[in-house]
């Protein structure tokens, strides 16, 4: 009969059944017969054909899974860093697989020949939790500053990310623009669009995520005009389609949030011209360039 892992579970704070189960079935499927079980630290009175350690430091983002016995194969070891978004199940069931790997990875495995499972096991970097992992939507609100040729203007955006496969995304967008102040003819400028189109989300380590967009855009474009002199006030406005491009960087402050600053490029499908008492008083540009600063919520 094949003897089991013995895993002692250092962590604190102390995991819940669930977490502690993970970690045992995990470990158990990977060793295949004798599975694993939970051993006392320092207790050697349970028969076992190896010890492994298994340390969750810093609550449990990191983890440090050692090999202890036999005397004859002591000291493989393996350590890892968790991403904020990983649930908890996964990361015990990640350390699992990885005291189970240890042992096969030493040729510990009593009657029975190395599976292709568990050599695969011995992998880390096979493992869900280690990764680059994304969530499934992104959903964002920003507020930036940015200016046409002749204005300046403050605005506020709506935005997700759905993924798709791999890397690709699609992207989804509404926002509204305003410029700061009227002009010396008394002319307020304002914007809404919806946009969408594909995107990409690339992870840099554990809490960065590089993001960028591109996409056709609808837009509503409108000025009105307070004339100083006189105060008689009037609006017009005219629908566009365009094309905006994005590009984010963004640091993971929290499980399922980060914050994100980035810049973004409009092309507004052409100069508009603003006619005040039949005379031309204003064009505002073809082009908007911005800088943005938001929030995102992230939904696995």
């Amino acid at each position: 009969m094949t003897a089991p892992i013995a895993i002692e579970l250092v962590a604190d704070p102390v995991p819940d059944a669930q977490a502690s189960r993970a970690l045992l079935d995990a470990c158990s499927d990977a060793a295949g017969p004798g599975g694993c079980v939970f051993g006392a630290p320092g207790d050697r009175s349970t028969p076992a054909r190896a010890r492994v350690v298994v340390v969750f430091l810093e609550g449990d983002v990191r983890l440090r899974v050692e090999l202890v016995a036999p005397p004859s194969a002591p000291g493989a070891s393996r350590q890892a860093v968790f991403r904020p978004e990983d649930p908890i199940r996964e990361r015990f069931r990640a350390a699992g697989l990885i005291a189970a790997g240890l042992v096969a990875g030493s040729d510990l495995t009593g009657d029975r020949p190395i599976s292709e499972t568990t050599d695969r096991a011995a992998e880390p970097e096979m493992l869900g939790p280690f990764a680059p992992r994304r969530a499934s939507a992104v959903v964002m609100a920003s507020g930036g500053a940015g200016f046409t040729a002749e204005r300046s203007w403050g605005f506020i955006q709506l935005g997700a990310d759905l993924a798709v496969a791999g890397p690709l995304t699609v992207a989804l967008s509404g926002g509204y623009g305003h410029t700061w102040t009227r002009d010396s003819d008394g002319i307020a400028e304002q914007r809404a669009t919806f946009g969408i189109g594909p995107g990409l989300a690339q992870p840099l380590g554990q809490r960065l995520e590089l993001r960028a967009r591109v996409g056709a855009e609808v837009q509503q474009l409108r000025a009105d005009v307070v004339q100083p002199v006189t105060g008689r006030e009037d609006e017009g406005g005219r629908t566009l389609v365009g094309v905006g491009a994005e590009a984010d960087l963004a640091f993971l402050i929290a499980p399922g949030v980060a914050i994100f600053v980035g810049d973004r490029l409009d092309f507004w499908g052409g100069s508009t011209t603003v006619n005040v008492g039949g005379a031309t008083k204003e064009a505002i540009g073809s082009w908007f360039d911005g800088v943005t600063l938001g929030l995102d919520l992230r939904f696995p």
